[in-house]
């Protein structure tokens, strides 16, 4: 992950709404994300970096600089598989990547760049991809810059 130049978040909020309200607010920031977490918090942070940021890279880093110091490295899903197979133990902090695009790319700046034909198509990879309709919704609205509900029109009326 880029780490020329990071935003520093501390400790994400411990309330849902609240860290997904936090989260929200830094989707289209195109540094790094450096957050901190509780191991008792780390999956639910996980689920809500997955629905208000996307599937973006990742680095869990746990114990860092101590005995049991270990990084896994991947996006949000994988990071998400991974906890449920490992407990989350220790401090952990969190890496986030920047937004990208399917073509690897950072993320549009503008709406322009969104046209109709390709916020669908967004849409229903993501829902191919296993997101709900309404996660699928909301993601490309963040990302497009258009409101929720014209994306949602776009989407049904086709």
């Amino acid at each position: 992950l880029p780490s020329d130049q990071f935003v520093y978040l501390g400790f994400l909020p411990r309330q849902k709404n609240a860290r997904r309200k936090f989260l929200r607010a830094r989707a289209n920031e195109s540094r790094t994300l450096i957050a901190f977490e509780a191991p008792h918090r780390v999956r639910a942070a996980l689920d809500d970096i997955g629905a208000t940021l996307g599937n973006r890279q990742i680095c869990l880093a746990r114990e860092m600089t101590k005995m049991f110091e270990e990084f896994f490295r991947g996006t949000v899903e994988d990071a998400r598989a991974h906890c449920a197979q490992h407990a989350p133990r220790g401090e952990f902090t969190l890496v986030i990547g920047e937004m990208k695009t399917e073509s690897g790319k950072q993320k549009a700046k503008s709406a322009e760049d969104w046209t109709e034909v390709k916020v669908r198509a967004t849409v229903k990879r993501l829902i191919a991809r296993g997101r709900s309709r309404t996660d699928a919704v909301k993601q490309v609205a963040r990302a497009s810059g258009r409101e929720r509900r014209a994306v949602y029109k776009l989407v049904v009326s086709h």
